[in-house]
Formats: C-alpha cells, sequence, structure tokens
C-alpha cells in the first residue's frame, strides 16, 4: 500500500514541479532537474518494454531523448495549461511516441532488420522493415499531399 501511495505522491509532486515551471518565464533549470529525476522512472519503463533495442543507441540516450522530450512537453504546457491535469499520461504517451519516431528513423535508413525469433529452432529470420516503412512514407505522402490542396 505504501508505494502505491508514493507513486502517487509523485504523480502529484509533478504535476506541482510543471505548474511551477511554466508559471516562470524563463527556464527553471532546479525545477526541470528536479522533475526530470522524478519522471526518468517513466523513461526507463518505456525503454524496458522495447523488445528491439537500436544498436547505435544506448540506455543513456533514452534517458536523453526522454529529457527532451519532458522540456518540450512542459513548452507545450505552457502553450495549453490544461495538459497539466493529465501531466503524467502526456508525458507517457510523448516519451513513447519519442522512442517510435527513433525507431522509424532507424528503420528508414537501415531497410532490412535480424530479428531473432526464441523459437524451438532458434534460427535467425529477416523482417522486411523496408515494406514497412514503404507503406509508412505512401501514408505520409497522401497525408500531405491532402494537407497542401486542401491549404
Amino acid at each position: 500500500m505504501g508505494k502505491a501511495e508514493s507513486i502517487e505522491q509523485k504523480k502529484i509532486r509533478q504535476k506541482e514541479l510543471a505548474r511551477k515551471y511554466i508559471s516562470s518565464d524563463e527556464v527553471d533549470q532546479d525545477v526541470l532537474e528536479e522533475l526530470n529525476r522524478l519522471c526518468n522512472p517513466i523513461y526507463l519503463y518505456i525503454y524496458n518494454g522495447y523488445h528491439i533495442k537500436l544498436p547505435h543507441m544506448d540506455r543513456d540516450d533514452y534517458l536523453l531523448i526522454g529529457y527532451i522530450t519532458l522540456w518540450r512537453v512542459l513548452e507545450k504546457c505552457r502553450e495549453k495549461p490544461d495538459i497539466i491535469n493529465s501531466f503524467n499520461a502526456y508525458l507517457f504517451s510523448s516519451v513513447r511516441n519519442a522512442y517510435a519516431a527513433e525507431f522509424r528513423k532507424y528503420v528508414m535508413k537501415n531497410p532490412l532488420i535480424w530479428v531473432r525469433y526464441e523459437e524451438p529452432g532458434g534460427s535467425y529470420n529477416i523482417s522486411s522493415a523496408f515494406f514497412l516503412a514503404d507503406n509508412y512514407l505512401k501514408k505520409d505522402r497522401e497525408k500531405a499531399k491532402r494537407y497542401y490542396h486542401n491549404h
């Protein structure tokens, strides 16, 4: 029970710090650092959820992406203060999307990825990420075309 209370206390503290951060016109580095320390478990939880780790990135790179995303979320909160009411969920989604964006960038530059499947045979299979990336680009192009034709 004590652990659940401490999680709720952390969420409340995160909201307090976010409110304090956006109330100032300048970047309050101390508040940002303390908030980042409280949000590190979120970054690590999402990082540990990824089954495919990018070979050029390590744990610290993901923590840095989380920190940058935190700053972007706080800047977004300055524009839309209502976000603070669901700060934890908004940050979680933003960090998850930032990690996914890094993965997409990697896939676009490296069309084939080796994926190891833990099967009885233990063999390697090639996943055609190129096909997925091509489909993603087509959807993106169509979305861009619709946007520019409508504006």
